[in-house]
């Protein structure tokens, strides 16, 4: 994913404590909390980092995140949304909380909440998977994927499936490879769907809708071996400081169905690769992967890979915008995209950087 939704302070801590002086007045435990503010009902998620309170809430009509931060004083908690300039002043009371938000405007309304757990999730998608949190899950009840058209490509069939209110849209493999292969991808695809949905509402635009202002599918390429998509996006969420674009792609090994890795495919120096995101992992990705990538590249593409001569011009023989490259599998080869700092964005994912499957395996013969 490349958007950090709001979402996810949702998922950082397990519980909220609002300090000292509201503990000794037995303030809920739980982090999570549904109510209302005025008439309409909301969903609310709080946690506290030392003397600081974040989280974020949502009104069920919209389901659209809205950004929370402030701190607690002599037993009050004190919000103030970065982005709607909401404000709100919450006190303990019974198993929630009560108080008001107060708009820009000065409109204010009184808040009523009362913390829940698992059981407040009615009606949530069962195919969302079970790595989303309380508030994830509250966001999506109610919400179904709608079948659409089948698709055949490659001489295997293919349903695209839909959710109304977000538009947000993947297939289901139904043909062509082994039944409990298609039954292990198709569940990570609809994971992969609703975790799309849960982006959508987790990027608000500053006038309230969403702040996506573009997401395309590309046509999947499937083979006996492999099944890979991508999902090119475009995103002006409220509060960041511009707008970003950039790929989302998985690749599933058609003879298990599991989803794999770059480092199962294309592996540089001795030894294993070290586990993802350790710090091992880090330095093996700058350090081994991608000089060793640059350089299987400038034997690909050795006009392309040229270092340029004015510093405005794309460096793709500089080896720190490989380190972490989208990919996705294709009918020619595995993709690579280079990634750059965000005044030469325009440069990431040029469209030629395709590592040949004979290249590929060449690469694995040196392991």
């Amino acid at each position: 994913m490349f958007r950090i939704s709001l979402a996810v302070l949702a998922s950082l801590a397990s519980g909220f404590l609002p300090g000292e002086a509201i503990a000794k007045e037995a303030a809920p435990a739980a982090r999570v909390y549904e109510g209302s503010v005025g008439s309409s009902p909301i969903v609310l998620s709080l946690e506290r980092s030392e003397d600081s309170v974040s989280g974020n809430y949502f009104y069920r009509a919209r389901r659209f995140d809205i950004d929370l931060g402030g701190d607690v004083k002599k037993g009050v908690i004190h919000l103030e949304s970065g982005v709607t300039g909401d404000k709100l002043s919450l006190k303990p009371d019974g198993s929630g909380y009560a108080g008001s938000l107060t708009t820009a405007k000065g409109k204010t309304l009184p808040v009523q909440l009362r913390a829940v757990g698992p059981e407040a999730a009615v009606d949530v998608p069962a195919d969302a998977g079970e790595g989303i949190d309380l508030y994830e899950k509250m966001r999506l009840s109610g919400l179904t994927l709608k079948p659409q058209k089948l698709e055949t490509v490659a001489g295997r069939n293919l349903r695209w499936y839909v959710e109304p209110t977000t538009g947000a849209r993947l297939f289901r493999v139904e043909s062509g490879y082994a039944a409990p292969v298609m039954e292990t991808m198709n569940k990570a695809l609809a994971q992969i769907q609703w975790a799309n949905v849960s982006e959508y509402f987790g990027c608000p635009s500053s006038d309230g809708g969403s702040g996506l202002e573009n997401v395309s599918v590309d046509k999947p390429y499937l083979s006996d071996a492999y099944v890979s998509f991508a999902i090119e996006e475009s995103w002006s969420c409220a509060g960041a400081a511009h707008p970003d674009a950039g790929m989302e792609a998985h690749s599933f090994d058609a003879r298990t169905g599991k989803e794999i890795e770059l480092d199962d495919l294309l592996k540089f120096g001795k030894g294993p690769v070290p586990q993802k995101d350790s710090d091992a992992w880090l330095d093996y990705r700058s350090k081994t992967f991608a000089p060793a990538l640059v350089t299987l590249l400038k034997r690909l593409y050795p006009k392309e890979m040229k270092a340029p001569r004015s510093d405005d011009d794309c460096n793709y023989s500089d080896a720190e915008v490989w380190s972490f490259p989208a990919w996705r599998l294709t009918e020619k080869g595995l993709y690579v995209g280079a990634s750059f700092a965000r005044a030469m964005r325009v440069c990431d994912n040029p469209e030629w950087s395709i590592i040949p499957y004979a290249a590929l395996n060449e690469s694995a013969r040196r392991r």
